[in-house]
């Protein structure tokens, strides 16, 4: 006698007995076997989605009522799979280190028991969460805005942003905004102190990203030559300018106000470089007040990668002289002699008797009222 089912419940396998009636014997009997019970092999525990962080580590996890060999995604696990049977479940675990981007998709866990077939569990789907964008490197002018972006695939607990490794946190110089999976750091006007490295951090529950440390450069003038300088006719007056930026620059020259470059006899300019500093001093020589005097010159510099001219505000040229030298004068002894003296632009006048100061004497007009 042979039995078949065409389907077993898995929930509550029966139990069946063969019994065997002897009716037509001189003393009807019957006999019954042994109950038999049907095992069913089956997945008692499915594994479940999980989600970790790229580098960081996940398990999957799959159980039977048997102790069949396991494959997960038809790959024999044997280093990774537990055979410790508890109530006659057999537990197999898929364990990820160091996660990949690539390491991310469905999995299967697949229980093999041999000439009774095999049995597969549902899918379960392993997330990798990575930045899908790193801050970039950046080469700003001073004074314009600075921008670095991150994002993920994922939406994060918390995102925090560093300057070379300092937490960064909400003023008025800095500003962190978070939106979604997307986050940015912006400077609203930088300056030559923002030029650092800034990375940012996103906190997820199985872990934290840290993302790439991108240069921040900020090029401009760390040193600005003075709005205003004097000078004596004759003489000669000295000016300099420094600028910060990641390379030298192509130029770094002087300029007058209407563009022209400030050379020729008497001009004397020195540059120097050390990164990240450029250095340019201006020396004129022999100052003549009716081509110098109220001359506006400024440094100028061109960089590269990107192209970029810098021109320092205008620093604007006084010369003194005196305009009106006292004359000289032949008088009568008895006659008081007058001397007059001009200064442009005025200043304090001091009256000498050949190397000898009078004392008391700073008007433009010097009186003798009894020649000597």
């Amino acid at each position: 006698a042979t039995l078949k089912f065409d389907q077993v419940l898995v929930t509550n396998p029966p139990e069946v007995v063969c019994s065997v009636d002897y009716l037509n014997s001189t003393t009807p009997h019957s006999l019954k076997s042994d109950p038999a019970r049907i095992i069913v092999y089956r997945i008692t525990q499915q594994p479940l989605a999980v989600a970790g962080v790229v580098g960081g580590s996940a398990a999957l996890s799959c159980a039977t009522n048997g102790e069949p060999s396991f494959t997960w995604n038809s790959v024999t696990m044997t280093t990774n799979t537990s055979r410790d049977s508890v109530n006659d479940i057999t537990t197999s675990n898929l364990y990820f280190t160091q996660l990949k981007v690539s390491d991310a998709g469905e999995y299967k866990c697949t229980a093999d028991y041999g000439v009774l077939g095999v049995v597969t569990s549902q899918p379960a789907y392993l997330t990798v969460y990575y930045l899908t964008e790193e801050p970039s490197d950046l080469k700003v002018e001073a004074g314009t805005k600075g921008e670095v972006s991150c994002s993920s695939n994922g939406t994060p607990l918390e995102v925090t942003w560093y300057q070379n490794n300092n937490l960064i946190t909400n003023s008025s110089r800095y500003v962190v905004s978070v939106e979604g999976s997307k986050s940015t750091l912006t400077m609203p006007s930088t300056s030559l102190s923002d030029t650092a490295e800034y990375h940012c951090l996103y906190k997820f529950n199985e872990g934290v990203i840290k993302s790439r440390a991108a240069p921040l450069t900020v090029r401009g003038f760390s040193l600005l030559p003075v709005a205003m300088v004097t000078g004596v006719q004759g003489s000669s007056l000295n000016l300099s300018c420094v600028v910060h930026a990641e390379s030298q620059p192509q130029t770094l020259t002087w300029t007058w106000s209407d563009g022209g470059e400030v050379k020729g006899d008497g001009v004397v300019i020195e540059v120097g470089y050390s990164k990240p500093y450029s250095t340019s001093h201006l020396r004129l020589s022999n100052l003549e007040y009716d081509i110098h005097h109220g001359a506006e010159v400024s440094c100028r510099t061109q960089l590269t990668d990107p192209s970029l001219v810098l021109l320092s505000p205008p620093t604007r040229i006084s010369v003194k002289r005196i305009s009106v030298p006292p004359s000289n004068t032949v008088t009568v002894v008895t006659e008081p002699i007058t001397l007059i003296c001009t200064a442009d632009p005025v200043g304090i006048i001091q009256w000498y008797n050949d190397t000898t100061l009078l004392v008391g004497e700073t008007s433009g007009k010097l009186i003798i009222a009894k020649p000597q």
